[in-house]
């Protein structure tokens, strides 16, 4: 087994892997620091190659495959990576901070100190700014960008490659931009990642909003298509481009799950607990439905940001799922 931490809160371990020599390189000499040790996540053996680009350790003389030892960490591609996979149950929540003030949004990180990842949409940033976005990497948060950019290629190149310097965690962008608009929104932000010196985000697609059902999809959008075959459509286009995974309702996480493999990122809004309110989500689930049925992460924030009691409103969604 391979152990291996990171300098961040985040440790990770590694076991039984092999992968190809063609990505690492020979190190006759140790590190100059051991690396520190600390229990994490395993990653399953077809995950590990794409995540270990960026990545040297020293080498068995197997001439065709070679098992890993000992690592250190060369770009902060390993850093995004790493910090994807989760330890705990309350990881996988991301808490929308539908407010529409920074200091609103600042006033609920301080109330639930034991939320790790927080969702920007486009009230927040578009009346606060930025500056929301630095408070909560200060206080060590992971950040859920959800500007759900949908412009022609080039606009949404721009805008990808302006939000890279913000070092966020997830972007997204609709799939209805088509893909020549996704191929250069995730270029861009790999260019714009790369000339701030900051890990590139994960890109990942909307594929439908989940305040929309089938009926409205037929009637209102005119789209010829059952409402699971279209969401399954737009996932595959964002997963043949290149992205990282997708937005989607919890009723076709199952699907995407099956259709788009392991190593594609499945978030999920729409998810409430059967003691919430349901608002104006129309493809909802429970949050330990969506978790059973593949969802990476749950977006949940009315029924925690809204409740009498957040804290305990957070609470009971991580002992539902545990």
């Amino acid at each position: 087994m391979i152990e291996l931490g990171f300098v961040n809160r985040h440790w990770c371990q590694l076991k039984s892997i092999t992968l190809d020599k063609s990505r690492f390189a020979p190190r006759p000499d140790p590190p100059k620091s051991p690396l520190k040790r600390g229990v994490g996540v395993d990653f399953e053996k077809n995950l590990v190659p794409p995540f270990l680009r960026g990545v040297r350790g020293d080498l068995d003389p197997n001439p065709k495959q070679q098992s890993v030892t000992t690592f250190d960490v060369l770009t902060p591609i390993y850093y995004e990576v790493l910090t994807m996979k989760d330890t705990t149950i309350a990881d996988k929540i991301i808490v929308a901070l539908d407010v529409a003030s920074q200091e609103e949004a600042i006033a609920l990180v301080d109330k639930l100190p034991d939320v790790s990842f927080w969702k920007v949409g486009l009230e927040l940033f578009v009346s606060s700014g930025p500056g929301i976005l630095e408070i909560l990497k200060q206080r060590g948060k992971r950040i859920f960008l959800d500007l759900k950019f949908h412009d022609i290629p080039n606009t949404v190149a721009g805008a990808c490659r302006a939000a890279a310097k913000y070092n966020v965690d997830l972007l997204t962008i609709h799939s209805t931009c088509g893909k020549e608009a996704l191929k250069a929104g995730l270029v861009a932000l790999e260019e714009g990642a790369a000339a701030v010196d900051k890990p590139s985000p994960k890109l990942i697609a909307i594929t439908l909003l989940t305040s929309l059902n089938s009926r409205q999809l037929a009637f209102e959008l005119k789209i010829p298509l059952e409402l699971p075959e279209y969401a399954l459509h737009m996932a595959l286009l964002a997963k043949e481009t290149g992205l990282a995974g997708a937005v989607c309702s919890p009723q076709e996480v199952a699907q995407l799950r099956m259709s788009c493999g392991d190593d594609f990122l499945l978030v999920c809004p729409g998810v409430r607990p059967k003691w919430a309110d349901g608002g104006d989500q129309r493809r909802s689930m429970t949050p330990k439905a969506a978790i059973n049925a593949g969802a990476d992460y749950l977006v949940i924030g009315r029924p925690i940001t809204a409740a009498v009691d957040p804290v305990a409103a957070f609470a009971r969604i991580c002992e539902e799922l545990e």
